[in-house]
């Protein structure tokens, strides 16, 4: 539906939003798993890894919802 698309292509312009102003230093400077951020050279794929990750957790998470079922989520 048109309001379906609308609020999908309002997510994606936050999404794009966040990765343009992507900061790998900020991610370094708090120790945010996995060690990752000082590879500046590699910036574009990880970025690229980011949005595909982030588009799998959205898709889980619906596809959990669909079948009613819950999510355990551990962090230690």
């Amino acid at each position: 539906t048109l309001m379906r698309s609308s609020a999908a292509s309002d997510v994606y312009k936050r999404q794009e939003k966040y990765i343009a102003n992507f900061n790998m230093q900020e991610f370094a400077a708090n120790n945010i798993y996995p060690d990752i951020w000082s590879y500046e050279e590699e910036k574009e794929e990880i970025e690229d890894d980011l949005r595909i990750c982030y588009e799998n957790l959205k898709r889980f998470y619906r596809r959990m919802a669909e079948l009613n079922s819950a999510v355990l989520v551990s962090i230690y």
